[in-house]
């Protein structure tokens, strides 16, 4: 083919190739949020982000009763649904909230809200400081750091990790991470736990001293995994499979429905990070986790669980052979409960039949 003829032809495929990529393919551009656009996100998100959050930090309370943060580091603010959330769990001992936020409107508008038209005499929350930018200096740490369906907006991976980065540095006890629960929020997230956790894309930790990051301090999984080990499910979910996620049911306000509906369910998924150099290893912080809804059959529960060993396993519960205690507590536990279940690992069948067999041998004698 001449020259005028690859020509022509390229120009053909151009047109008509490129129009499709342009529909199906999502480009990335940053979010710029208008009052408007504030006040929509106030009435369609903070129902259900304040319930996520506030299901977070209630579980970090219930499970360490003598954990009383102090302050607060919030990136992505928005309207501080964080800071609202972490302030109806911990009410008496939150004394500072550092909210980071690139939109002033949005800054604006959770202002507002905290105000409560008080004109600053009784706001809702003291010492709530708004800042549009993340603050450099790594020597001031906040005992919770939270990002929650902000990492997302940040245009690559490379600079989500590096956000990361600079999150965990800024974190003396915990950090928390929520995203939706959907394909996208679930690898956001286990892309931020490997990387923290120091585990190559297989899940197995890089020993190489070029791999590691050694300016991150050590810290362990608190939740929801029972373990440091590689999701059981990551494999699964990059070839269409489950995701790892939890629902959480909320009250939405009267006008997001057209329906009368009472209450909305919303799935999400998270992790929270804990800075410490060992893992808790007690029985109680070792419970495995539902992470499906549990299955109620004739005189038995069946549940899916996620154990300390990293694998998933089935449970099936009856009253006769574990006892009424545990029967009623598998029966009613909801999905992204720790259940007080000690997983006991079963024999290889080999080993059972070379058992029995030895058995019948000596029987037979």
């Amino acid at each position: 083919m001449s020259e005028e003829e690859l020509l022509s032809l390229s120009r053909a495929v151009e047109a008509r190739v490129l129009p499709q990529l342009r529909s199906e393919f999502h480009h990335w551009r940053p979010v710029d949020y208008t009052p408007y656009m504030c006040a929509q996100y106030v009435a369609n998100r903070f129902p259900e982000d304040y319930a996520v959050l506030t299901r977070v930090f209630s579980e970090i309370r219930d499970r360490l009763p003598d954990f009383a943060p102090t302050s607060l580091l919030d990136f992505g603010s928005g309207v501080a649904t964080v800071s609202f959330a972490a302030n109806a769990v911990f009410p008496d001992s939150l004394k500072e909230y550092y909210c980071v936020d690139v939109s002033p409107d949005m800054n604006n508008t959770a202002k507002e809200l905290i105000d409560n038209g008080t004109n600053g005499e009784e706001p809702l929350l003291s010492k709530a400081y708004f800042r549009q930018h993340f603050p450099a200096s790594h020597e001031r740490k906040y005992d919770l750091v939270c990002s929650a369906h902000s990492l997302l907006e940040l245009p690559t991976s490379k600079d989500r990790l590096t956000m990361l980065r600079s999150l965990w540095q800024k974190t003396a006890r915990f950090l928390v991470l929520v995203e939706l629960g959907n394909f996208a929020g679930y690898q956001l997230v286990m892309e931020a736990r490997d990387h923290l956790l120091g585990l190559d894309k297989l899940g197995k930790k890089l020993r190489r001293r070029e791999e590691l990051d050694t300016s991150l301090e050590e810290g362990h999984v608190f939740a929801p995994c029972p373990h440091d080990l590689v999701c059981p499910r990551q494999a699964g979910a990059a070839s269409g499979g489950v995701t790892c996620h939890f629902p959480v049911a909320f009250q939405p306000l009267p006008f997001m429905t057209l329906r009368n509906t009472p209450r909305i369910t919303s799935r999400f998924s998270y992790l929270v990070l804990e800075k410490t150099d060992e893992q808790r290893t007690t029985e109680e912080q070792q419970w495995p986790r539902v992470v499906e809804s549990v299955l109620k059959r004739h005189h038995c529960g069946i549940c899916r669980v996620c154990c300390a060993d990293g694998h998933l396993k089935e449970v099936l519960v009856t009253r006769q052979k574990h006892g009424s205690s545990i029967y009623q507590t598998v029966r009613t536990a909801r999905w992204g409960d720790r259940v007080p279940l000690t997983m006991v690992p079963k024999t290889e069948p080999e080993l059972q039949v070379s058992v029995s067999q030895e058995k019948r041998k000596k029987s037979s004698t």
